[in-house]
């Protein structure tokens, strides 16, 4: 359930700047007219006529307007958490045009009802703004899970985690969060996991050399590969060959 708090239709004036602040309430924004530039995290995003932005509480934000800009502004409250994250986009998919335009007249006009309009008009926004939030992530998770796939099938050849990241359009370190919310392991330590998985078995079940395991595991090189099994079993391949072989 939202709560508005304040609505209104603001202008600002060419060559203003907004200094860095944040609000207690969430933020939704959409221009009107005006071109500027909108900074939050670490995005620098250019706004102009059909943009928006939605700021979470306490989410520090700053503008910078090139010429004169008309906007609406309705700050709110959600007796719940919303799903959708803080963001800065153009008005090329959803379409919230209309919804605020009408918004605009309602202030305008305020005839008996507005405010509950305006209430019910905002909520249509949220409620558009959260389904995208789910579809992006829901797109999101295929790409990550099939990354997933992509390491269970070939984490025994050589594997560069920043070029899968870079295929699902996450940063390297975003792709590294997401991939442990998943899996529980960061990509590097769960590749070395089915690696040392498969060196157990090929130690305990064939007669391979152990120079043969560690290349069949995707270690070029057999001292990284006694090194890394040490470290994580507290054996060394011969050790554990000789403990457990079948």
């Amino acid at each position: 359930m939202l709560n508005i708090l304040i609505s209104f239709m603001r202008s600002r004036k060419a060559q203003t700047k907004v200094a860095i602040h944040s609000h207690k309430a969430y933020e939704f924004v959409y221009f009107f007219s005006g071109k500027g530039v909108l900074e939050y995290d670490e995005n620098s995003f250019e706004f102009s006529k059909g943009s928006y932005y939605l700021m979470e509480p306490e989410k520090k934000h700053s503008e910078f307007y090139y010429n004169t800009g008309k906007s609406l502004v309705i700050q709110f409250e959600s007796s719940e958490d919303l799903p959708v994250l803080s963001l800065a986009q153009k008005d090329d998919k959803l379409n919230l045009y209309p919804i605020s335009e009408r918004i605009h007249l309602e202030l305008t006009d305020q005839q008996y009802g507005f405010f509950s309009l305006i209430q019910g008009l905002t909520n249509e926004i949220i409620i558009l703004l959260s389904r995208q939030h789910h579809a992006h992530i829901q797109k999101n998770d295929l790409q990550l899970h099939q990354a997933i796939s992509y390491i269970d099938e070939y984490f025994m050849t050589s594997i560069n985690i920043n070029e899968i990241a870079a295929e699902c359009h996450y940063s390297n370190d975003h792709f590294r969060i997401l991939f442990k919310n998943i899996t529980g392991k960061l990509p590097k330590d769960y590749i070395v996991a089915k690696r040392i998985k498969l060196a157990k078995q090929q130690l305990r079940e064939t007669d391979y050399s152990l120079q043969t395991i560690a290349s069949n595991c995707g270690y070029e090189y057999y001292t990284h590969f006694t090194m890394t099994f040490k470290k994580k079993t507290g054996f060394t391949p011969g050790d554990y060959r000789s403990k457990f072989k079948k």
